[in-house]
């Protein structure tokens, strides 16, 4: 897994999050598969360059979304998880991981997702009022 691919992530591509979180887990050991999957990752990158976050003053407020996979991944039977959180229209944060641990039900993975989702949703509420505070 190239190392941009994961700035782009963190940075500037909610968009390719999952590919790049499930790519990641066969960065040591992968296959044709795995190659195919990384290249026709390059080749959306390529046909997307142009686009980008584009924020506006039509949604001002702070909204979110959650969702978790339970079981996809048949390797380990771990959930798949993601939020991004959005305002004026556009995302301000992201994330794209598997659960540490086993989920016994589709209701324990999406609970636990939401649960994480909830603490950067706090986190993003004190960073607002804090700048919003700030005497410019």
């Amino acid at each position: 897994m190239n190392g941009s691919v994961i700035h782009l992530t963190t940075v500037s591509r909610p968009d390719i999050a999952y590919a790049v979180v499930k790519l990641s887990q066969y960065a040591n050991n992968p296959n044709s598969t795995h190659m195919a999957a990384m290249k026709h990752l390059y080749r959306y990158l390529v046909g997307i360059q142009y686009l980008s976050i584009v924020y506006s003053n039509s949604e001002q407020e702070l909204h979110g979304y959650s969702d978790s996979s339970y079981a996809s991944d048949s390797d380990d039977c771990k959930p798949f998880c993601g939020y991004v959180f959005f305002l004026h229209a556009g995302p301000i944060s992201w994330r794209s991981y598997k659960q540490a641990n086993v989920a016994l039900s589709t209701v324990e993975a999406e609970y636990t997702a939401l649960s994480d989702s909830i603490c950067e949703l706090l986190h993003l509420r004190q960073k607002i009022a804090e700048i919003e505070q700030t005497p410019m």
